[in-house]
């Protein structure tokens, strides 16, 4: 999986799925749009009665209006609730959405007021992790038919404004450590006893 930042508008990203965090009662963070996707996102959110309340999800096809192939406004609740495991929760539960529907190329839009109450670095860090642990398969025993059947993420684009790509790199290489570590315990959780034996795991 390939993890990248760029500076880009979200409505011209050529992705499979584009994840907005919507706050709670807030307008959609979406600029620059179509009248004709803006009403189809009115219309949704009104008929799916999307508030942005953390959990709550919406997904629709851009019809071409966008780049992306499909839109995913994620309800991330009020800012005052707002810490690092949030966050991450936040990642989980879209990266959750996109491999339901098999969607291998995704971005996310990062809202403004995460970046300005944490910082770059940390929420980058925290959303390679979010994604990367979400994202987690143990497929070494799966037979080649089982296998085809998973579509894994090819590519996460991480949209931040330009001013903060250099903490935003460093976030990255942060987030994808400690994915790793983490990672590898899995592996080892999931291995069978005949191969995780004691001086296996002292090695």
């Amino acid at each position: 999986m390939k993890f990248s930042l760029k500076p880009t508008e979200p409505r011209k990203l050529d992705v499979d799925l584009l994840t907005i965090f919507c706050e709670e009662k807030r307008p959609i963070p979406l600029k620059g749009i179509s009248h004709e996707l803006s009403s189809l996102i009115t219309t949704a959110t009104q008929k799916e009665e999307f508030e942005g309340k953390e959990g709550q999800f919406l997904t629709l096809s851009t019809k071409g209006y966008i780049g992306a192939y499909k839109l995913l406004l994620a309800g991330a609740g009020t800012e005052d609730k707002l810490d690092y495991g949030k966050v991450q929760t936040l990642v989980a539960r879209a990266i959750g959405r996109a491999l339901e529907n098999k969607l291998v190329k995704v971005a996310f839009s990062i809202p403004e007021v995460w970046l300005e109450k944490f910082s770059t670095q940390p929420v980058i860090s925290a959303m390679v992790e979010a994604v990367s642990l979400a994202s987690y398969r143990f497929t070494k025993y799966k037979s080649e038919e089982e296998k085809k059947k998973i579509r894994p993420l090819s590519e996460v684009i991480l949209l931040v404004p330009p001013a903060r790509l250099r903490g935003g790199e460093e976030g990255v290489r942060l987030g994808i450590i400690f994915a790793e570590a983490t990672l590898f315990a899995r592996d080892l959780v999931n291995e069978p006893a005949q191969v995780t034996t004691p001086s296996y795991l002292a090695s």
